[in-house]
């Protein structure tokens, strides 16, 4: 990918992308048009892609994925969280135990730096951990697929299970 040119390297991402997008969609496969850009973007980050996106673009695209998850919450949804609080955190602990358990297990018998492990180990937005990883030092490219594969196993997972 090195030696193609940046708008050749946008064609192929914008029309794999989609491609792979709506043939997932074709086959029902849930998010298929968050699942297809990422499986595409991926594998051309790891074939060595030189393109970017600006960082205004990622901060408008970070903002309108946070309006969409705010537009989809509504009140109607805390009664039942406040009614099982007990059960929500024990889930929200043994969640967070369980990655920083996993994350001190791949820092400790991998050949993974410190920082990367843990950040590719964090629950959380994908993008935000990415992000935190940066600033921390962490191999970025490494955290964004450890975070990005994690979110592909729950899809999948959730695909099999509905």
């Amino acid at each position: 990918m090195k030696g193609i040119s940046p708008w050749m390297q946008w064609g192929i991402l914008l029309s794999v992308s989609l491609s792979l997008g709506f043939g997932l969609q074709i086959y029902h496969v849930p998010a298929a048009l968050l699942l297809g850009p990422m499986m595409v973007g991926v594998v051309m980050g790891l074939n060595g892609a030189t393109i970017r996106i600006p960082p205004v673009c990622f901060a408008g695209s970070n903002a309108v994925l946070g309006c969409l998850v705010a537009q989809s919450l509504s009140f109607s949804i805390l009664k039942p969280l406040m009614s099982e609080w007990p059960l929500v955190l024990f889930i929200l602990l043994a969640t967070l135990v369980a990655s920083g358990l996993s994350g001190w297990l791949l820092v400790k018998f991998s050949e993974l730096p410190g920082t990367t492990g843990t950040w590719g180990a964090s629950p959380g937005g994908a993008s935000a951990m990415v992000a935190m990883a940066g600033e921390f030092g962490a191999d970025v490219r490494l955290v964004a697929c450890m975070q990005y594969l994690r979110v592909l196993m729950v899809t999948a997972s959730a695909a099999v299970v509905a």
